[in-house]
């Protein structure tokens, strides 16, 4: 996918774009046109250009696009959210990641951007608050996906050029894992997916 960073992050062409490209859960769903039914709850599923999604689906949830509420007396009854629990708590001094657990369900990344109000064992109430989120068909159990690959030992040793439309030129990179160049805002951005036999990637030139 080659697109400017913003369009990279808000719109990513695969599941391994989006979790490259900043937090992202790959959350399991179904499907039920213009939204799905997840882990934490329906989420209205962006489907410009589609007929919608339905079945198994795997959608992307943004980490700080997940709110965590106190799950108090009656916090559930609101109709939004799903109760959860907190495993882990990173602080991060500008923000607070949480690994949270909603029941039943695998665990979830939310991002705070404030000191941290939870701590390990906490019940708290999950809540969407993004746009409609990017969708994706669910992967086949059978089938390496997008963002297993770098983990793939059959990837064979191989040179790869990224080509930038601005400034005009071509890079030639040996590349050990998954790699972005990433420009400004007003150029756009070329990942890459190779890997050398020493796993040890280089940019020749930039």
């Amino acid at each position: 996918q080659q697109a400017c960073p913003a369009e990279l992050y808000a719109r990513p062409a695969s599941p391994w774009v989006a979790t490259f490209v900043g937090d992202a859960n790959l959350v399991a769903g179904d499907g039920r046109g213009d939204h799905a039914v997840t882990a934490v709850g329906d989420v209205a599923l962006d489907v410009s250009g589609s007929g919608g999604s339905r079945g198994p689906v795997e959608v992307v949830l943004r980490a700080e696009q997940l709110r965590l509420d106190p799950l108090g007396a009656g916090a559930a009854d609101t109709g939004r959210g799903v109760p959860a629990t907190v495993q882990l708590t990173e602080y991060y001094g500008h923000d607070t990641v949480y690994l949270v657990r909603p029941d039943g369900a695998e665990p979830v990344r939310a991002r705070a951007a404030a000191t941290p109000r939870f701590g390990r064992g906490d019940r708290v109430l999950v809540t969407y608050e993004g746009p409609p989120a990017v969708v994706f068909p669910a992967p086949d159990p059978g089938v390496v996906t997008d963002a297993e690959a770098p983990a793939a030992e059959a990837i064979a040793e191989t040179e790869a050029t990224v080509e930038v439309e601005e400034p005009s030129r071509k890079l030639p990179v040996a590349v050990a894992d998954w790699m972005a160049i990433l420009l400004d805002e007003q150029h756009p951005v070329a990942l890459v997916h190779r890997q050398d036999r020493n796993g040890a990637g280089v940019i020749d030139e930039v």
